[in-house]
């Protein structure tokens, strides 16, 4: 897993949709917030009938990696919604930019939305306003509050929650069994 807050790091989020991808990047200094990079969306083009779209949402996925060549890539974990088609459309479309993330071989962590929110807001149950108000003050000379969509600002929040965090959803804060027994040989038997 990528160190998060390292100087010069550079972390893509991405929230991929099925007819909006919204992507941030933002940039380690060394200390404090991390540096804005990009911060944007990507229309996903309705080419025809099947599966057309999620061609197109490789390519985007593709594109922001050869453009802004992050280090690690955090994108936000699907919510269980209450319409079932949606929740099928979506996991389709972050299944395959997770394939093509993996694909081109970089470092994928996927966060919770409560997590996401709380790093930014400190309360996990933050309307997508408060969050878009949240890194509207971070970063206030870049115009987020014109950002006419949640998916460029969802996104952008998830690369922040990365760099802040650094800690994949699943894990707990006492690390891996791997790492207690690596830290901790005299305590295990066998």
């Amino acid at each position: 897993m990528s160190r998060s807050g390292a100087e010069g790091e550079r972390v893509l989020g991405i929230d991929p949709g099925t007819r909006v991808l919204g992507y941030g990047v933002v940039e380690g200094n060394g200390c404090g917030e991390p540096r804005l990079v990009a911060v944007g969306s990507f229309r996903v083009e309705r080419a025809g009938e099947g599966y057309a779209s999620l061609l197109a949402i490789r390519r985007c996925v593709c594109a922001l990696v050869e453009w802004y060549a992050p280090g690690v890539v955090a994108i936000e974990a699907p919510f269980l919604g209450k319409n079932a088609q949606s929740m099928l459309k979506l996991g389709r479309a972050q299944g395959v930019a997770i394939a093509a993330l993996v694909e081109l071989g970089l470092d994928v962590q996927e966060y919770a939305p409560r997590k996401v929110k709380m790093s930014l807001t400190g309360c996990g149950d933050a309307s997508k306003e408060q969050v878009k108000g949240m890194l509207s003050s971070m970063y206030p000379a870049e115009g987020i509050m014109e950002l006419k969509d949640f998916d460029s600002t969802d996104a952008l929040a998830v690369a922040v929650c990365h760099y802040h965090s650094g800690r994949a959803v699943g894990r707990t804060g006492r690390g891996s069994w791997g790492e207690f027994v690596a830290k901790h040989p005299d305590r295990v038997r066998g």
